[in-house]
């Protein structure tokens, strides 16, 4: 058994529920509660010093106590011969955790993701914590008009690179470094859209087109998820896709001010 913090509720509980359903008749519910209210008041003086504030946890303990016993002497009522063999294997499968301290600190960790922010690519290209990739095919009209970065957990980045064309037609790239044997899927109303494989690169993509006009694609190259989404006709989606090359430094992109 793992080791229970506060005093020992599951040596407790064992001892006076095997006690309760192995005699017969079963003993009155208030002899039993009161047998293992005075085994949980007695332990609980020799585990906390006077002046221990755990009336709380004691409480709860004794709630939870009483519903268990309730439980058991039910059992021993309908299941007379085999009642202690259920309630040993009971106890011994049931983890309990009613301790009047809280767990140590050290035993949580917090997951800290950064605020996204709005970047030149030059500064995206120098906090990713790998290689950006950008199309070097971009439709007529079309201006970079905002990249962003989000720092995530365990050095993992997301870049965001949007792209404004004319009138409502717009496309954004995503790029987000995972673990290895990372595995990602989309899911979509077949009634609204229609999906294809496509081939960039080395890899394989998923091109889903949807009634709106509006176009996905997903794939992965080794082990960054790429995404492409955006209102853009699907021959310029392919050329783009196609297109996504590293970020050459000497490479002077300009970025619209119009978001």
């Amino acid at each position: 058994m793992k080791k229970y913090s506060g005093f020992k509720l599951e040596k407790l509980m064992k001892d006076t529920v095997c006690e309760m359903v192995n005699s017969a008749p079963p003993p009155p519910l208030e002899e039993s509660w009161a047998k293992l209210e005075q085994r949980l008041l007695e332990q609980h003086r020799l585990n906390n010093p006077p002046g221990t504030k755990t009336k709380n946890s004691l409480s709860k303990s004794m709630f939870i106590a009483a519903g268990i016993i309730m439980i058991f002497i039910s059992l021993s009522m309908s299941f007379p011969g085999g009642a202690a063999n259920i309630v040993e294997n009971l106890i011994d499968r049931t983890q309990v955790n009613v301790g009047t301290q809280p767990a140590p600190q050290e035993d949580f960790r917090e997951v800290a993701v950064m605020q996204e922010k709005i970047l030149t690519l030059e500064e995206a290209k120098a906090a990713a914590p790998f290689s950006i990739l950008i199309p070097e095919y971009i439709p007529s009209d079309y201006n970079l008009a905002q990249v962003k970065y989000q720092e995530m957990a365990n050095t993992t980045g997301l870049v965001t690179l949007k792209y404004i064309g004319p009138g409502t037609s717009y496309f954004i790239i995503t790029e987000m470094n995972t673990p290895e044997g990372f595995v990602q899927g989309y899911g979509f109303d077949t009634e609204d859209a229609v999906a294809q494989d496509i081939k960039i690169g080395e890899a394989v993509g998923q091109l889903i087109s949807y009634k709106n006009e509006k176009i996905r694609v997903n794939w992965i190259q080794k082990n960054i998820v790429y995404g492409l989404e955006g209102k853009v006709p699907k021959e310029d989606v392919l050329k783009i896709t196609a297109s996504m090359k590293k970020a050459s430094p000497e490479k002077h992109i300009p970025i619209s001010h119009t978001i």
